[in-house]
């Protein structure tokens, strides 16, 4: 599947973060119980951002896992099932003179929109929290994703 993310950091700090990213996922589901992969990158979308010095994309690779309430009916129903999950994985943070690694882990809580045997669409937040620059990193990732089955 596809997903599209906007991160909104909150304390940007120059030199190292703008305030907004934009973010494009490849997303592969491994089970019903939505284990899940995804690839994808941020790109520096700030409008006054002026600083070549922060990193002005991430590329990110990561395993995630979404769970359901057996209150809520354990995801059986078509539409509007409430979800937590968490995802965790790498960044290659870069700008055009350096880069660095990073490792990240990204606690969320979601809503399937709607699903059937052969798509699944539905939105997240999640409070994405890298190790490193912790303090100048760390925000709200709002993203809406399609899977489909091929």
């Amino acid at each position: 599947g596809f997903e599209y993310s906007v991160l909104t950091i909150e304390n940007p700090k120059l030199g190292i973060s703008p305030e907004n990213y934009q973010g494009y996922f490849i997303k592969y589901l491994f089970t019903k119980g939505k284990s899940y992969g995804t690839i994808g990158v941020y790109k520096n979308i700030s409008v006054q951002s002026d600083d070549p010095a922060a990193f002005s994309e991430m590329f990110l690779v990561g395993f995630g896992q979404d769970f359901y309430s057996r209150y809520m009916g354990r995801g059986n129903r078509k539409f509007l099932n409430l979800y937590t999950g968490y995802s965790l994985g790498g960044i290659i943070a870069t700008n055009e003179t350096k880069h660095k690694n990073i490792f990240y882990i990204s606690p969320s809580i979601g809503l399937e929109l709607f699903k059937n045997k052969y798509f699944l669409l539905d939105s997240k937040v999640n409070y994405f929290t890298p190790f490193v620059y912790n303090r100048n990193l760390r925000g709200l990732a709002y993203n809406v994703s399609l899977n489909f089955v091929f």
